[in-house]
């Protein structure tokens, strides 16, 4: 599961500094060529902040670099294994990101993490993708800062409510959703169904579970 959120996560900075969706939509309207495309922005050379840099925050990281980008990340911790820059909390990583990437798990110490100054330490030229969790950032001071244009753009795989995703958010056209498939391919369900049938097979057999609880 975690390498479909991974790719959707990188694919969440790419779509929201390139306009694909809006480009999609110029094309089909039969704009083209009468009127001028939207105009979108590299991702070369920009900085990538990491909210929670474990095995997926890392696979993020991984893949970031390899589009030119550099990486900070923000954790509970550092860590001494890694050489990005580290940030002891999110306000300090948001102003030196332009794009800020969350996927930390959502616990009372994270819920709301993404705040009013959070965004606006983002600034209007910053993008937000979500691929954790939706209560991780205060829905109604996105929106806001979206409408406002007090950041630039966001890029959404999970809501606060969902499947209940709000009027004025789907009215935006600076914010790219996707109805939580961050993990849904068909390689990914293939694996699963094998995992459940390996644990039902080593269970009945009376030997180790494959992927036991902890």
């Amino acid at each position: 599961a975690e390498d479909g959120i991974r790719d959707s996560s990188v694919t969440g900075v790419q779509t929201c500094a390139l306009p694909i969706c809006e480009c999609d939509r110029f094309i089909r309207a039969g704009l083209w060529p009468a009127s001028v495309p939207p105009v979108g922005r590299e991702v070369r050379g920009k900085v990538c902040g990491i909210v929670g840099l474990g095995k997926i925050g890392m696979a993020v990281a991984k893949r970031a670099i390899a589009c030119d980008m550099t990486v900070r990340y923000q954790g509970p911790r550092r860590k001494a294994d890694v050489d990005y820059p580290y940030h002891e909390d999110v306000l300090g990583l948001a102003r030196e990101s332009d794009c800020l990437v969350i996927t930390c798990p959502l616990v009372p110490a994270t819920r709301h993490l993404v705040d009013v100054k959070v965004l606006g330490a983002l600034g209007a030229d910053g993008f937000l993708v979500n691929v954790a969790r939706g209560p991780i950032i205060d829905e109604d001071a996105l929106i806001a800062a979206l409408a406002e244009r007090r950041i630039a753009g966001a890029g959404l795989d999970v809501f606060r409510d969902e499947p209940r995703v709000p009027e004025a958010l789907r009215a935006l056209d600076n914010v790219v959703m996707t109805p939580h498939v961050g993990s849904t391919t068909f390689e990914i369900r293939e694996g699963r169904k094998r995992m459940v049938l390996e644990n039902l097979r080593a269970h009945f057999a009376r030997e180790p579970l494959f992927s036991p609880l902890p």
